[in-house]
């Protein structure tokens, strides 16, 4: 049994991490050296034509993780270490805490309770076939993939109508996320710095202020996010349910119950545009 908090494992196609806890957003002391660590071996990947990161993040206890999936693989550690490999594709997972116990056990890593796993693989198989979604929609255009939460979520709202809901009602549960983006243009893009503020801003697009929101908080929000207060009290196609928005940060997406995400993207398109879906969790 080791006596250190955390073991890398990496080749020129994978990494693994078992580790005593998840890096946080502003790590100190020996998870601050996981963080480096973490960043130089995902440097080492290598992603080829058709190619992008598949990431698999897992808790022995879920309450220990704090922080949702998309944070802890990629947010945390910051965009530049998947510049490589994030430029076609990236797909996340979460494991229950009994998956994870299970694949640390297999490896004899049980003195841990954090699960980390990073490969390169053909973006083919990232996009969802196989699952009846929630909602979706296709071919929206997208001004641009620099946009900010805000902009994700004023124009998911503006093309409402282009949205198809398959359950007219509140969903609770874990979701997942698919998004394919036509890109017009031929220079690549590294989709981790993208992808926190599009995930954010989508998933903000399908909730709801509740009826008795404090007029106080509806106007501090209306004004923070220079929007109408009218336009924060819509209720059409809100299937992700009531979501109050936080006074200091504004946003508050119910982005921990997203526990699977897939983004691919293609270049050289006749325009600039993206695809999507929500469906459900087991």
């Amino acid at each position: 049994m080791s006596s250190k908090p955390y073991e890398i494992l990496s080749d020129e196609r994978s990494v693994t991490v078992y580790s005593l806890d998840y890096v946080p957003n502003e790590p100190k002391g020996w998870r601050k050296d996981l963080k480096l660590d973490i960043q130089k071996v995902l440097e080492q990947l290598h992603a080829a034509d058709g190619e992008g990161v598949f990431a698999v993040y897992g808790c022995v206890d879920k309450a220990k993780s704090k922080s949702d999936t998309e944070n802890v693989l990629f947010y945390n550690l910051r965009s530049d270490p998947f510049k490589q490999i994030a430029s076609q594709g990236i797909s996340f997972d979460t494991l229950s805490p009994q998956e994870t116990t299970a694949r640390l056990a297999q490896a004899g890593k049980s003195e841990y309770q954090h699960y980390y796993s990073y490969r390169i693989s053909g973006t083919s198989s990232f996009l969802r076939h196989d699952i009846e979604p929630l909602l979706s929609w296709d071919k929206i255009a997208l001004p641009s993939l620099s946009g900010e939460v805000l902009d994700y979520w004023k124009l998911l709202r503006e093309h409402i109508s282009e949205v198809t809901v398959f359950e007219d009602k509140d969903y609770s549960g874990c979701f997942g996320i698919d998004i394919h983006i036509c890109e017009s243009g031929t220079k690549t893009e590294n989709l981790v710095a993208r992808m926190k503020k599009l995930l954010d801003g989508l998933i903000c697009a399908f909730h709801r202020m509740p009826n008795d929101v404090d007029a106080e908080v509806l106007a501090a929000t209306s004004s923070q996010l220079g929007v109408p207060v009218e336009q924060l009290l819509y209720k059409e196609k809100t299937i992700l349910g009531e979501r109050v928005y936080r006074r200091r940060h504004g946003w508050n997406p119910k982005d921990d119950y997203c526990t699977t995400a897939n983004i691919t993207i293609e270049y050289g398109a006749d325009e600039r545009c993206f695809s999507g879906k929500i469906y459900r969790k087991s």
